[in-house]
């Protein structure tokens, strides 16, 4: 009995062993060597690698313009379904991808890095352009998507768009975090990068839509726990983002709900500021982060579709004359000024 328990003991310590040194393992799946041009397959764009990101695309006979949407962080394409329907009403054509690591790709959960997610767009860009080779191309991106967008258009090689829609984009860099948070984030991230966590528990609300909250927990396309590597990643995306505001030349609009939970005031009116000229804002009263899919997500969409249409023209719903006194409050203004 007592080999048994020897045993037994040996494996669960084994067992134990083996786990924490996956836990402690860090990992990243960029792009492999180039083996062909990117191409369009079917029903995915073809990387050079041979790498698929799965795509939809809604589109009226004869478009006026084309759109790329990038999903936030853990989420995938379907996340576009709504406003690719309006959109397309609009006379626009609109491709919504899963991006690396996300959706439906391979290695799903495994964050990719900022190089390989933003030269897929590029990509992702040069396929759609030589689809549609007589239409404007405009990028449309959500959090994580718009901070993709960010660090793409800011690099030395920035895809050829005319326009661009960051929707609550992801700028909570480090630059923009508390020190706790920070360390929080380095002693997580390094001592256990294969432990996931679900996010649950801490009072943080994506949207003020019970429906669109209940989809996504029910979705099993949306990652529900995320490793604490990845977590590391997606801040090193949105460090790269701020960095990357000064050189970015694209006409933008920058869309931001006053309720955001995730992205906090503070960090987006910083990164504004980095601008050398300040991109159009719209700014929602009754907004959260998931502002398409929000109860007022009818409203953003036809504004993003009207401002895709005639960027010169005011918002239909008046978001971007809302903003005029400034994306943060009196309370956040003075949190800013302490933060310097």
């Amino acid at each position: 009995m007592h080999r048994n328990a020897a045993r037994l003991g040996r494996v669960v310590f084994t067992g134990m062993a083996l786990g924490y040194l996956t836990a402690c393992t860090a990992m990243q799946q960029p792009a492999g060597p180039a083996a062909a041009e990117p191409r369009v397959g079917d029903a995915a764009f073809v990387m050079a690698d041979g790498y698929r990101l799965p795509y939809t695309v809604a589109a009226p006979d004869f478009p006026r313009a084309v759109v790329i949407a990038l999903h936030g962080f853990n989420d995938h394409r379907g996340a576009w379904k709504e406003p690719q329907a309006r959109w397309s009403d609009m006379g626009l054509a609109v491709y919504a991808y899963d991006q690396r690591g996300f959706g439906q790709t391979a290695g799903r959960g495994i964050w990719p890095g900022v190089p390989t997610l933003t030269d897929d767009l590029g990509s992702v860009v040069a396929l759609v352009r030589a689809r549609h080779p007589s239409l404007p191309v405009h990028l449309v991106g959500e959090s994580m998507g718009g901070a993709v967008v960010m660090a793409a258009l800011g690099s030395d090689h920035p895809p050829d768009v005319d326009t661009a829609v960051l929707s609550a984009p992801a700028v909570w860099s480090r630059k923009t975090m508390s020190g706790f948070a920070r360390w929080s984030l380095d002693f997580f991230s390094s001592a256990m990068p294969g432990y996931t966590a679900t996010g649950g528990g801490l009072g943080v609300r994506a949207s003020d839509s019970d429906n669109t909250l209940r989809s996504m927990g029910a979705d099993p396309l949306f990652i529900k726990q995320t490793r604490f590597d990845t977590v590391a990643g997606l801040v090193d995306l949105m460090d790269a983002a701020f960095n990357a505001v000064p050189s970015i030349r694209t006409r933008l609009l920058v869309l931001y709900g006053r309720n955001d939970q995730l992205v906090p005031c503070v960090a987006v009116r910083r990164t504004l500021k980095r601008f050398d000229s300040p991109p159009q804002l719209a700014l929602y009263d009754d907004g959260w982060h998931l502002l398409f899919r929000d109860l007022q997500g009818p409203i953003v969409q036809h504004d993003v579709g009207r401002w895709l249409i005639a960027p010169d023209q005011p918002l239909p719903s008046g978001a971007d004359r809302n903003a005029s006194g400034g994306v943060c409050g009196d309370a956040d203004v003075r949190k800013v000024a302490h933060q310097g």
